[in-house]
């Protein structure tokens, strides 16, 4: 069978037969043009399976009228779990801030006062050979 791709139909959805050594399962697989192989792990094709047929069993006992049905009715809720799962985003703590948490987590044991963090008293070290800027830029080049 030869159909011509066409980007606006959405996925190419394929009926594929996966074969094990214990036992071979039918499934619905999407495409992928830029593959050149594909890898299933067997304990996900057989959890899409379980889900494939607890899907079925809860349309054939009435609870849905068809499988989107039941994957509609249970998306929210899903869809609510993750946002209760994620963390809202923190700002970047002040330089102050750092050094109050810092403090408070026992990791340091006093903070900076940058009014002695005055270096005058520092002597230059002499440093014999080229001046190390041009060393820089000579060996980057």
């Amino acid at each position: 069978m030869s159909v011509r791709f066409n980007p606006k139909h959405g996925p190419i959805v394929i009926e594929a037969e996966v074969t094990g050594p214990a036992r071979s399962l039918t499934l619905e697989l999407i495409l992928d043009t830029g593959a050149t192989n594909s890898l299933l792990s067997e304990a996900v094709v057989l959890a899409l399976k379980d889900v494939e047929r607890s899907i079925e069993a809860a349309v054939q006992s009435g609870h849905f009228a068809s499988a989107d049905d039941a994957v509609a009715t249970a998306w929210p809720s899903f869809q609510q779990r993750k946002q209760k799962q994620a963390q809202p985003a923190k700002k970047p703590l002040t330089p102050d801030e750092l050094n109050q948490q810092l403090l408070a987590d026992g990791l340091i044991t006093q903070l900076p006062n940058p009014a002695e963090d005055i270096d005058d008293d520092d002597v230059p070290i002499a440093i014999k050979g080229e001046p190390l800027s041009e060393t820089i830029i000579r060996e980057r080049r």
